[in-house]
């Protein structure tokens, strides 16, 4: 039992860490996508 419960503590503590670099990774991806349209959108107007 003992065991088990060390087992999920270290699973639960990666599964913490993937899921920050997982939430900035998609921030980033979110923001550079909302600079895409925005460039995307003065492109469109200038022409």
């Amino acid at each position: 039992m003992q065991l088990f419960f060390q087992m999920y503590k270290f699973i639960y503590s990666l599964i913490q860490v993937h899921l920050f670099t997982i939430l900035a990774i998609f921030i980033s991806k979110i923001s550079s996508l909302k600079i895409n349209f925005t460039w995307l959108r003065y492109s469109l107007s200038s022409f």
